[in-house]
């Protein structure tokens, strides 16, 4: 178990609880909460352009919509969104009280005052594995979306991202500073390479950032899960 990550640790944390969702469910309803966090930004920017140049249909790259049907269906994504993620808290929340209570009630004083330290550090653990799932997920969708729909710009950025990783390591709150840091970097650099931007609009770019963002996220949470290793293997190997 020495070589075991922090995140498969928690997976089989979370596995051997009683009483609790199965972690495939919990996984789907964070991941497809994660997904509807950022389609319906991207969603209001054609919107957004069709109110700024008062036109009636709302463009869709080919496809064109009318504008009182898109904002009807924005405005259902938006209820389906809000639906989805007060029940993926709920889910996230509820699962780490059953567990605090179970161990509360069914474990014997003594094992209680020894282990009450690392059983709730681990618990925390499912915290940050399923937020980081539910922004890993869509961070992954969305970056890989952008590169196929802008594969020059959306290979630079993801190249400055990589680059990104050891600094983030150290201090947690570069994120916003790398996001921006990261645009201001890949146009000046675009623009170097007198890459074209005809035929790819700002959703695509946003498209690519949010990703970015999503995967940062992500990743700041599963080493949250990696500095609560200890404490799993406290518990599992119990």
């Amino acid at each position: 178990m020495s070589n075991t990550s922090g995140i498969a640790l928690a997976v089989r944390f979370y596995r051997k609880q009683n009483h609790i969702p199965k972690l495939g469910w919990m996984l789907a309803v964070t991941g497809i909460s994660g997904i509807l966090e950022t389609l319906p930004i991207l969603l209001s920017l054609p919107l957004i352009r069709t109110l700024f140049l008062n036109t009636e249909d709302v463009a869709l790259g080919v496809v064109h919509v009318k504008l009182t049907h898109y904002v009807a269906g924005l405005l259902l994504l938006l209820v389906v969104r809000l639906i989805i993620g007060v029940y993926s808290q709920y889910l996230n929340a509820a699962a780490r009280i059953a567990l605090l209570a179970d161990f509360r009630t069914n474990t014997p004083l003594a094992a209680r005052n020894e282990q009450k330290s690392a059983f709730g550090k681990s618990v925390q653990s499912i915290n940050f594995l399923l937020v980081g799932w539910s922004q890993i997920l869509p961070g992954i969708l969305f970056m890989t979306a952008g590169i196929f729909l802008f594969p020059a710009f959306g290979g630079i950025i993801a190249g400055i991202a990589l680059l990104w990783i050891i600094p983030l390591s150290y201090n947690k709150n570069l994120r916003e500073f790398i996001i921006i840091s990261t645009l201001i970097l890949a146009l000046v650099l675009s623009h170097t390479m007198d890459l074209s931007f005809a035929g790819n609009s700002l959703l695509v770019i946003l498209m690519l950032l949010r990703g970015m963002q999503q995967l940062f996220t992500g990743y700041i949470m599963a080493q949250q899960v990696a500095a609560l290793k200890g404490f799993l293997k406290d518990i599992l190997l119990r």
